[in-house]
């Protein structure tokens, strides 16, 4: 009988354990502060996800020229293109919330590129872009970059499927910006 109260005490804490968790949980999910900044996240990562970057003029900051497919993901070359945005976005940029009026619009030519359950990522050097979009024609990978103080002159470009970095397939070019576009 004293070991049937223990156990049912036990379970009286486990509820009230889970009860208080899911509470923290809903405020956490309710809270203003928490709620703008994933809408914000939204929003930015649907930048991407729809074809308005495509559609929107663009200023040529570097393009490869290798013709030439290399590794499992017959990777050719890439394009490196600055978007004006139709408005400013608040995107977090090293930690800190800042307010951009353009983008980097990186876009990898290769494939024809498999379909996989993991989801492609774009690297630059060992920064992780996993927000990828393919082309209809699966030619092409493309993402938006924030901050262009990752994109430095001689950098690797590289493409995995989940992030594994064992598995990436560096393109054969490296970075080169144009000229006039620095």
């Amino acid at each position: 009988m004293h070991t049937e109260k223990l156990v049912n005490g036990g379970r009286r804490w486990n509820s009230i354990l889970v009860a208080t968790g899911l509470s923290l949980l809903v405020n956490l999910s309710l809270s203003p502060t928490y709620a703008r900044q994933r809408q914000n996240r939204q929003a930015n990562e649907g930048l991407l996800m729809t074809d308005s970057l495509r559609s929107r003029p663009k200023k040529l900051l570097a393009k490869g020229k290798n013709a030439m497919p290399a590794g499992l993901l017959k990777l050719r070359t890439y394009r490196v293109e600055e978007v004006a945005l139709p408005k400013a976005v608040e995107v977090e940029v090293r930690g800190r919330n800042e307010t951009v009026q353009s983008v980097i619009l990186l876009t990898i030519r290769g494939g024809p590129f498999p379909v996989r359950a993991l989801p492609p990522v774009i690297w630059i050097d060992d920064v992780a872009f996993e927000h990828v979009q393919e082309s209809q024609d699966l030619r092409e990978l493309s993402t938006v970059i924030y901050d262009p103080s990752v994109l430095r002159e001689g950098a690797t470009i590289s493409v995995s499927y989940g992030s594994d970095e064992a598995s990436r397939v560096a393109l054969p070019e490296r970075l080169t910006f144009n000229r006039a576009s620095r």
